[in-house]
């Protein structure tokens, strides 16, 4: 019964709570599907379901208290965990993946790339659980190599 009500969720309050992501592929070439469960205690992330496809389960109502630039970030770096081969599958090229895929879409001016920077870093402690941005890792994302 807890699984339909979930499946009800899913399909009915989360197409609703936020705007449709940008299609993720894993690296074998399976399109990605983001799911949407409010009920999560955390942000969410990339993850496998249980019959081992990749999913990123994400808790829109906390999502969508990231600005929509730190929230196009969090959604193309947790598809990045997908996307990338297992020896790339990293925090370091997942956030490099991600700056890749704004470049290619979203951000082009520098003064846009600083105002992220200065979105993830002001994102509260704790609202992006184990992968909170830090100086240094914001620092680190000025290095990645993005399609101009």
């Amino acid at each position: 019964m807890k699984t339909v009500a979930i499946t009800l969720v899913l399909c009915f309050v989360a197409p609703m709570a936020f705007a449709k992501p940008t299609t993720c592929r894993s690296w074998q070439g399976m399109e990605v599907p983001y799911l949407g469960d409010v009920t999560l205690e955390t942000l969410g992330g990339a993850q496998l379901d249980r019959a081992g496809r990749p999913i990123i389960l994400l808790n829109p109502d906390m999502l969508n208290t990231f600005s929509p630039l730190a929230r196009e970030f969090w959604l193309a770096h947790t598809c990045g965990h997908h996307a990338l081969t297992p020896q790339y599958n990293n925090e370091e090229e997942a956030d490099c993946f991600a700056m890749r895929s704004l470049g290619k879409k979203k951000i082009r001016a520098d003064e846009k790339w600083e105002s992220l920077f200065e979105e993830l870093h002001a994102l509260p402690n704790g609202s992006w659980p184990e992968h909170q941005p830090d100086t240094a890792r914001i620092e680190a994302l000025r290095n990645c190599e993005v399609p101009d």
